[in-house]
């Protein structure tokens, strides 16, 4: 039977080498970083099978996207940039229709963004 239980700063050696036995394409977590809302450890037979961890992003969104309001975003950028620094993001993650990427992508890599690691999917759950 698997029993959860709050990440202990003891397990974090385990799961460090967890972390690189498989191979992950990404840094191990700081978990004492407080965007880190949920991190528990999933234990069966007494050993420690790995862990589950939240980390809070931010998604940034256009609402009405007139060439006026692009125009502006692109002017404020570095201002939206540090306001968002300021609240304690370190990354903006935006979505777009699959209809609308073509002309979406030159706009939005002129704010910045770029195109998520190729090796990752992305997912979305509505909670």
């Amino acid at each position: 039977m698997t029993a959860w239980r709050p990440l202990l700063a003891d397990d974090l050696p385990q799961l460090r080498a967890r972390h690189e036995a498989q191979g992950a394409p990404f840094a191990f977590p700081d978990f004492d970083d407080p965007r880190y809302l949920l991190a528990e450890v999933a234990e069966g037979d007494g050993a420690l099978l790995g862990a589950v961890a939240a980390h809070a992003t931010v998604e940034l969104m256009l609402v009405g996207a007139t060439p006026a309001l692009l125009r502006a975003a692109i002017r404020e950028r570095e201002r939206l940039r540090t306001r968002l620094l300021a609240a304690g993001c370190d990354e903006a993650h935006a979505f777009v229709p699959r209809a609308l990427a073509a002309r979406m992508e030159p706009l939005l890599q002129r704010l910045g963004f770029r195109r998520s690691n190729e090796g990752f999917l992305p997912y979305y759950r509505e909670l």
